[in-house]
């Protein structure tokens, strides 16, 4: 009981401290001393309501204190630590909080240049969302969309631009498991942009390639088979080019993820080349 009490005055200073930070800041005290005092006092008051076995208000404290951390302090090592607390502590009852967390931990790894960690952080992530969703699930997308958003945010696009499209082609497979073809390709078409940008014009024969053979393989159509023999046709060097590597990638998560039908078709429609 003297546990939770602390706790709870732990939380009424820290909370008092942070809304009236403007109005110290005029008279005696720094803004930066202030945020500094309150997420000492938000982090220990989730101390004590752990002890308390206050889990939800335990999270909520942590949650606070690693807002503060990365917000204002731009201090990601701690933040990222806090948000990992605020984790374990609010996975049984606050699951889109978890999923805040989880996202904001993300954030904090690629604000602290560790992207090794943001890539490891990244799988354990959506391994464990996956293991809870079993359907097809908005948080695992919005939680794709947020590590790309925070990866093409980065000061050097060069550096994490291979990972930025590995994440778009992650959840462009997901998408497509559960046959959200529209938001599938609208990623693809994102990724062959920067091909084009970066290639000769191959690439655009290899987009069509890629997209018809999606279109025959996926859908029921009478016509889908012509439209994709029409299109896909490549010159015999483009297995040469870093534009095929892309192909391969996407209809090897298609055959692989979608449907045992592909197995013998996929590679044909790409591979098999003449002008």
């Amino acid at each position: 009981m003297k546990d939770l009490s602390r706790a709870d005055e732990l939380l009424m200073e820290a909370e008092k401290i942070f809304i009236r930070r403007g109005a110290y800041s005029r008279s005696l005290y720094s803004i930066k001393f202030l945020d500094r005092m309150a997420f000492i006092n938000y982090h220990k008051a989730g101390d004590y309501y752990l002890l308390s076995d206050q889990l939800l208000n335990a999270g909520l404290a942590f949650s606070h204190a690693a807002e503060i951390a990365e917000f204002h302090l731009k201090n990601y090592k701690d933040a990222f630590n806090y948000y990992k607390l605020a984790f374990l502590c609010l996975r049984e009852s606050e699951p889109d909080r978890v999923v805040r967390s989880y996202t904001n931990a993300f954030s904090c790894l690629i604000k602290n240049g560790n992207l090794d960690g943001a890539a490891v952080w990244s799988e354990i992530v959506t391994e464990k969302l996956k293991s809870v969703d079993k359907d097809k699930s908005l948080r695992i997308i919005n939680f794709y969309h947020h590590v790309i958003k925070s990866l093409e945010n980065h000061t050097d696009l060069s550096v994490v631009e291979n990972l930025i499209n590995k994440y778009k082609f992650e959840l462009f497979e997901y998408l497509c498991l559960w046959e959200d073809y529209h938001e599938a390709c609208k990623l693809f078409d994102e990724i062959v942009l920067i091909m084009v940008e970066t290639t000769s014009n191959g690439a655009l024969k290899i987009e069509k390639c890629v997209k018809t053979s999606l279109v025959e393989n996926l859908s029921v159509g009478p016509d889908a088979k012509q439209y994709a023999d029409e299109y896909c046709k490549l010159p015999k060097d483009i297995e040469k080019s870093s534009g095929y590597l892309l192909a391969k990638s996407v209809l090897g998560a298609i055959k692989i993820k979608i449907n045992d039908k592909l197995e013998n078709t996929c590679n044909e429609n790409i591979v098999q080349t003449s002008v």
